[in-house]
This record gives C-alpha cells, sequence and structure tokens, in this order.
C-alpha cells in the first residue's frame, strides 16, 4: 500500500484532526525526559509556534496533504508497529542493504 494512502487511512480511521482544526488553538508545551516521557513543562504554545518550530516539532507527528497531524505516543506506536514488523520482514529476507539504508535503520530506537 502507498505511505501516502496509509498515512489517510490511519488518520481518518483514528480521528485524529489537523492541527489547525483544533479547537483553542493553543496547547500545553511538552518536553521529554531522558527515559524519552512526555512531560509538561508548565507553559502554553500558540500552534503557529508548533508549526514553526525551530529546528522541526520533536513530537510524534504526521505530514499529510499539506495539514499537521499531532499523535500522542499511543498513536505513534500504533502507527509505528506494522510499519516496524515490514521493516525488519524486509531486513531480514532482503539479499543486501544500501550503505543509506543501513543509516536510516540506525536512527531506529
Amino acid at each position: 500500500m502507498p505511505k501516502e494512502k496509509l498515512i489517510g487511512e490511519f488518520i481518518a480511521k483514528n480521528k485524529i484532526p489537523a492541527l489547525e482544526k483544533i479547537s483553542n488553538a493553543v496547547l500545553e508545551e511538552h518536553t521529554r525526559d531522558l527515559a524519552g516521557v512526555l512531560k509538561p513543562v508548565g507553559a502554553k504554545i500558540t500552534i503557529d509556534k508548533i508549526k514553526h518550530w525551530p529546528g522541526g516539532l520533536k513530537n510524534p507527528h504526521l505530514h499529510y496533504k499539506g495539514d499537521l497531524y499531532v499523535l500522542d505516543d499511543a498513536q505513534w506506536k500504533k502507527f509505528t508497529t506494522p510499519l516496524l514488523q515490514e521493516l525488519s520482514t524486509k531486513l531480514t529476507t532482503g539479499p543486501s542493504i544500501s550503505f543509506d539504508g543501513l543509516v536510516d535503520a540506525h536512527a531506529i530506537k
């Protein structure tokens, strides 16, 4: 299945609103602790700041048809689990991996 279709179906099935469509356009800012757990920092940020975050948005999110969809950790796990299973199958059954592919795979935690 093409990745764009997969993303669109995941967003629709899980009823994830585009960031622009979230009511109350001010959200609580979070950071990740050393264990990778999201923690609120007690500050509020606007959607505009999120969309133009210096260095890129660090929270799990998807880009789809020009919109931004922010996911919580459970949604991100649900989205990535089948992708990681597919990648694992390709890595174990494929004859080799390119250098760029190895570098990309190395980024997986």
